[in-house]
C-alpha cells in the first residue's frame, strides 16, 4: 500500500509518499516541500506518480497562544494564529477536495490526532517526531524538513487506521463454503 500525505500550511506544503512493504516494513519513498500556491496541480501529479492507494491530509483543530489570557499580547499572538490557522484550513480544504474528486480514499487527521498516535504525545516536539519516525520507517533522510516529516507521520497514522480496517473487514466478511 502507498500512502501519501500531507502538511499544509499558509506557504508550504510538506508532503511525504510511504510504502507499506509488509506488515512489519514501512519505507519511505519520497517527501519534500512544495509551495501552497497553486499547489493543486503537482500535488496531483505526486499522487498519480507514486500510485497512492491513501491520501492523508493535517487539518487545523484550533488557534492557541501562550501568556496571559486577556493581555494585549496574547490578543495579538491569538489574532495572528487565528489568521494561520484560517489560511492553512483553506489549504488542507482544497486538498481534500481535489483529492476526493480525482477519486482517492482521503484520511483527514489533526496534528493532535496523527502525533498521539505515532508518539504518545499529542504535542510532540519536531526532534521526538524525527526520532519516532526513524523508528517506524525505514530511510527516512537525515536530512528533511519537518514539514515533509509531520506529512510522513500523518501518512504513516492513516496507514496503520487502513491496515486495521482492512483486518477487521475481513474478519467480518462471510466465510466461504467450499
Amino acid at each position: 500500500m502507498i500512502v501519501l500525505g500531507f502538511d499544509p500550511g499558509p506557504t508550504w506544503i510538506g508532503w511525504a509518499v510511504l510504502l507499506l512493504e509488509s506488515p512489519k516494513v514501512t519505507r519511505w519513498v519520497d517527501g519534500g516541500r512544495i509551495p501552497s500556491e497553486g499547489a493543486w496541480a503537482t500535488a496531483g501529479a505526486l499522487a498519480g506518480k507514486h500510485a497512492a492507494a491513501l491520501v492523508a491530509v493535517e487539518v487545523p483543530s484550533g488557534a492557541t497562544a501562550n501568556g496571559a489570557r486577556g493581555t494585549a499580547g496574547y490578543v495579538k499572538q491569538l489574532a495572528a494564529r487565528a489568521a494561520a490557522l484560517g489560511d492553512t484550513s483553506l489549504v488542507a480544504g482544497r486538498l481534500l477536495g481535489a483529492f476526493e474528486a480525482m477519486g482517492y480514499a482521503v484520511a483527514p487527521l489533526t496534528a493532535m490526532t496523527w502525533r498521539g498516535r505515532l508518539t504518545g504525545q499529542r504535542q510532540a516536539s519536531d526532534a521526538h517526531i524525527a526520532r519516532v519516525l526513524g523508528l517506524v520507517v525505514e530511510g527516512v533522510p537525515a536530512r528533511s524538513t519537518a514539514h515533509s516529516r509531520d506529512a510522513a507521520g500523518c501518512a504513516w497514522v492513516a496507514m496503520q487506521a487502513a491496515r486495521v480496517e482492512a483486518m477487521a473487514a475481513r474478519s467480518r466478511a462471510p466465510a466461504r463454503a467450499s
